[in-house]
């Protein structure tokens, strides 16, 4: 809104003029230009999302990872692409847990020093849960490596964390008077399930990491447990739909030699769902030059990625005009009879076409809506959705005076449907005209007192998004000479 002269300092006679902005917010269409990749290596930060720039300076960064073939798969489909890798590591827990309360001493070992609390008579649990924790936080040697707090489910166990991601520790020793007892129960996130599902879960802050792919290789080709793989297929979609994020996460289907037949693809499919298409699933891995059998993630989202910047975000990962470089073949073959099958339930197949070489042969999310069945539907959205978010955010809107007369309504309506006439005219939304492709309502109509007097001010915009040509249906007809025009009913 445009500022106003405080008329009280004007004490001077005469015309000031002031000069400010106001109407519509310029907006900068969001970027989706990038893809988060999730793994192993043994060196490098844990949990935190690293730019690499080839494979080498992923190796560089580090070290030996089992993600470096997805790697060199991502530069191999987009050589200057922007890819983060993040080091999957989670925090090692220990709950103690205090029996009968009782009048002594209380100790326990951690990482080989000796902690304890002695309990007065007639002691509580919690006091003794207290007591322990202030001990251990009090040793400096400990306190150097754990931190003891209550878990906050009873007043008889608290747990220990490791300082530091990563950080192992031992408990040992657990103590404690004639009457009562002392256990420890420690979870070292000793599965790559839960690294991967920590990492997930704390790696990221959509205020610091702009939008993008997220996979993770590594998950799908080496965890055997399908209840394992669903749990990080699950995390990486709860992310990906969490407000504030809006992305995308690429699945690949199990161990290749596991998941080796499209009809299990179609199963193991199943347990990987989204309600707003933020997942897609993808089968089966491909073969590079090397004759490594690679998750085939790594190279998708380096497609969609390319075809973003050369076509926009509205296309979809797929088709021919954009095979797979620096592969030769797939894992198994996928005839034609058998994707006409499983395409329609959301497995998406890489397949190997003569002439065209191996091609990603399908852009469909895992929702069961028909509103978010496309991968371009989800992204066309995200863009969308953080488009306004931004432009709105960086425009002075916030913390602005709800006039009576209707301007910052208008400001707001107007600056919304200008965003959505560039993706409108970009491609993005479907429609003849403007009016066909979106509608943007911001007036009392929709703010009634309630929610004025409450500081919230409400927009709603309706639009309708590009469709994807999956498949395409001509009709040849045969007709007798002479009697083309007639027959197609051409006057």
């Amino acid at each position: 809104m445009p500022q106003t002269l405080n008329i009280n300092q004007l004490t001077a006679p005469g015309v000031y003029v002031y000069e400010d902005t106001a109407g519509i917010i310029p907006a900068d269409i969001a970027s989706f230009n990038r893809a988060y990749l999730i793994g192993s290596g043994t060196t490098g930060a844990y949990n935190t999302p690293t730019q690499v720039t080839s494979a080498d300076d992923f190796a560089t960064k580090f070290g030996t990872s089992s993600s470096l073939n997805s790697v060199k798969l991502f530069f191999n489909n987009l050589s200057n692409g922007i890819l983060f890798f993040i080091r999957a590591a989670s925090k090692q827990i220990a709950t103690v847990t205090v029996g009968t309360p009782t009048e002594g001493n209380y100790s326990l070992t951690v990482s080989g020093t000796a902690v304890t609390y002695a309990a007065d008579s007639t002691p509580t649990a919690q006091e003794i849960v207290n007591g322990l924790i202030a001990a251990i936080n009090a040793n400096s040697t400990v306190a150097a490596i754990v931190t003891a707090s209550d878990d906050g489910t009873g007043n008889s166990t608290f747990i220990i964390t490791a300082d530091a991601v990563a950080t192992a520790f031992t408990v040992t020793s657990p103590t404690a008077p004639v009457g009562s007892t002392l256990s420890v129960t420690a979870d070292t996130y000793a599965t790559l399930a839960d690294e991967y599902v920590y990492a997930i879960q704390n790696s990221f802050d959509p205020d610091l990491h702009e939008q993008g792919i997220l996979i993770c290789p590594e998950a799908f080709s080496g965890l055997t447990s399908q209840g394992d793989r669903t749990s990080v297929a699950t995390a990486m979609e709860n992310l990906c739909a969490s407000e504030g994020f809006d992305w995308a996460t690429f699945v690949d289907s199990g161990p290749s030699g596991t998941i080796n037949t499209p009809a299990l693809a179609q199963t193991e499919s199943a347990n990987y769902t989204t309600a707003r298409g933020h997942l897609a699933y993808f089968f089966p891995y491909v073969v590079d030059l090397l004759d490594n059998t690679i998750p085939p993630s790594a190279g998708v989202a380096a497609i969609a990625l390319r075809r973003y910047r050369e076509q926009g975000f509205q296309q979809p990962p797929a088709g021919t005009k954009y095979p797979m470089r620096g592969v030769k073949g797939v894992a198994v073959t996928v005839k034609k009879a058998e994707q006409a099958v499983v395409n329609p339930e959301g497995v998406n197949c890489i397949r190997n076409l003569p002439g065209h070489g191996v091609v990603v042969y399908g852009s469909r999310t895992r929702s069961a809506s028909p509103y978010y069945r496309f991968v371009n539907t989800r992204i066309i959205f995200s863009v969308f959705n953080r488009t306004i978010q931004q432009t709105l955010d960086d425009g002075d809107v916030i913390f602005s005076a709800v006039d009576g007369q209707g301007v910052l309504f208008t400001r707001i309506r107007e600056t919304i449907e200008a965003i959505a006439y560039r993706f409108w005219e970009g491609g993005a939304f479907f429609g003849a005209t403007p009016a066909d492709a979106f509608l943007v309502k911001c007036d009392r109509s929709i703010n009634p007192a309630i929610d004025l007097e409450a500081g919230i001010v409400r927009s709603e915009v309706y639009a309708a998004p590009a469709p994807t040509l999956e498949r395409m249906l001509v009709g040849s007809y045969r007709v007798p000479i002479d009697q083309v025009q007639q027959a197609a009913g051409v006057a």
